[in-house]
């Protein structure tokens, strides 16, 4: 309809708004492929494109991933649920057909897009820090809420998309000093939001990857010396990390105290009774949070203390009662009269605020977050019920998936009927869950075995593990590092912010075949570069 540079202006437009829209907006999203469709149909030249998506077989599995929810409609009663999901699906479909089937891009395009996305990101972040300070949005109670527009998860993983993005242009392209020195303060600000971010799952992709990556790097330096010690420096920083967590774990479930209720004390300094909790297994510091607590001395003294109620909620939202056991067990203090009366000012309010050691005094976010992680792992394996606890309740929705996929193995539940499913198991049983917190695998290689059973899901795998065996842009193997490790911890393709965020970017590094192209090519279509 349009003359070929109006299309291609179009169709280079879709995909900015696409890598624009990726952190800042979902709308853009959706708009952006609404953009590059319309497009692909009005432009014409089918029988060119069906030929070139026909020799695309990265963005036909893709493609067939999608088609994969729609035949497994055959095992489905819910529909509605089913046609959902099918919807938050559909960038799966549109973004391999219309990109797998276009002209490839130039060097300079490729790298304008590149810039474009780490320049959203690093946009987006700021608009972060407004929300954290304030500035803008409802106040944030706990720090993962900062992400003001898709999740705090899929943000994280955009982010490391960015800072390796960053790395590669400033590494691999010939730019002067002054831009690799921006790229540099780049990827130091979004690891250090990162942290600021408390997003441990990006952080642990972010660092499982660089360590590979540096690892490669050396071996292809042909140096035997600067490969051994690149590496033997690796191992030296993962061993002084588990060695760190590992004694963070134990001087906190190490017990130093009595487990024997009856060999403790009955009675108060001040004549009143004890309670002492015969079953609660919960440490704190060694200690147990459930012992020598009298809560008639507490209501009397807390209420002196502070404007909180001692039985009620604190600043984020959480029992008062909860963060003053736990604190005042961290620091070897009984829970009554003398234990309150001996905490500082400071720290009555660290436990207005939630915080439920004095471990974690003076310490940032991301340390917060690593010990609540550790004390979820231990209180986990003490048996203490796990709702709520962000890492340990995965383990139970895990279990609850592989005993779907055991009942379904060949087909799977269908498309449809896959949070039927996990309600009919948890009413069975909640896995010490309770109601709040029944939610599905959080994992989507097992979201996938649940939906599809053994059949479709090595399908799923196929189409994951395939493009790999291909000569891709360097940073498609990095994207698929961080997407495949998210799949471990996240349910990453089962939003469409996680599945935009896929598609497109699969779609845009892969599709493309190595080396790009200085100038494009004008011997089918009279294409012009226009960024």
């Amino acid at each position: 309809m349009f003359p070929a540079k109006i299309h291609r202006l179009i169709y280079l437009l879709g995909i900015a708004i696409l890598l624009t829209g990726m952190p800042l907006s979902p709308a853009m999203m959706s708009i952006s492929q609404f953009v590059l469709l319309i497009n692909w149909i009005i432009e014409g030249h089918y029988k060119t494109k069906i030929s070139t998506l026909k020799n695309n077989k990265s963005a036909l599995l893709i493609i067939g991933l999608f088609s994969l929810h729609l035949v497994w409609l055959f095992n489905t009663s819910d529909y509605t649920y089913g046609l959902q999901d099918i919807k938050a699906k559909l960038p799966l479909l549109i973004l391999p057909f219309v990109l797998g089937s276009a002209i490839q891009l130039t060097v300079q395009e490729f790298n304008r897009f590149l810039l474009l996305f780490i320049s959203a990101v690093i946009v987006a972040s700021i608009a972060c820090l407004f929300k954290l300070w304030g500035w803008i949005g409802k106040p944030v109670n706990d720090i993962r809420e900062m992400s003001i527009i898709i999740s705090h998860i899929r943000f994280g993983l955009m982010i490391c998309m960015a800072i390796f993005s960053s790395i590669y242009l400033s590494v691999k392209e010939n730019y002067s000093a002054l831009p690799k020195i921006i790229f540099g303060i780049a990827v130091l600000w979004l690891t250090f939001f990162l942290g600021m971010m408390s997003a441990i799952t990006s952080l642990l992709i972010l660092g499982i990857i660089t360590l590979i990556w540096v690892i490669i790097f050396a071996s292809k330096s042909g140096s035997t010396i600067i490969f051994i010690s690149t590496t033997a420096l690796s191992i030296l920083i993962i061993v002084l990390f588990f060695n760190w967590t590992s004694s963070m774990y134990s001087k906190q479930f190490t017990l130093v105290e009595a487990s024997d209720v009856s060999k403790l004390d009955k009675i108060t300094p001040h004549g009143n009774s004890y309670y002492h909790s015969p079953t609660s297994v919960s440490i704190e510091n060694g200690m147990y949070v459930y012992h020598h607590i009298c809560e008639k001395e507490i209501a009397e003294t807390w209420s002196k203390r502070s404007a909180f109620s001692w039985d009620g909620k604190n600043k984020n939202g959480k029992t008062i009662q909860g963060a003053m056991y736990r604190f005042l067990t961290s620091k070897g203090l009984r829970k009554d009269r003398n234990g309150i009366e001996a905490l500082t000012d400071k720290e009555i309010n660290a436990i207005e605020n939630g915080i439920t050691s004095v471990e974690l005094m003076n310490r940032g976010e991301l340390y917060q977050r690593i010990h609540q992680t550790i004390w979820e792992i231990g209180s986990y394996q003490l048996g203490i019920p796990v709702g709520g606890n962000s890492l340990t309740q995965r383990f139970e929705f895990w279990k609850a998936a592989l005993i779907i996929s055991q009942e379904n193995l060949f087909f799977g539940v269908g498309t449809g009927d896959v949070q039927q499913a996990y309600e009919d198991l948890y009413d069975k049983d909640d896995f010490g869950l309770g109601t709040k917190y029944r939610k599905r695998a959080h994992n989507q290689y097992l979201t996938f075995l649940v939906t599809f059973g053994i059949l479709g899901f090595l399908f799923f795998v196929i189409s994951i593990v395939y493009p790999l065996t291909l000569k891709q842009h360097p940073l498609f193997y990095v994207f698929m590092a961080i997407i495949l490790i998210s799949y471990l911890n996240e349910d990453t393709l089962e939003s469409q912010a996680g599945a935009t965020f896929f598609a497109g970017f699969f779609s845009f590094l892969s599709l493309w075949k190595q080396p790009f192209q200085k100038k494009p090519s004008l011997s089918n279509k009279p294409y012009v570069t226009l960024l």
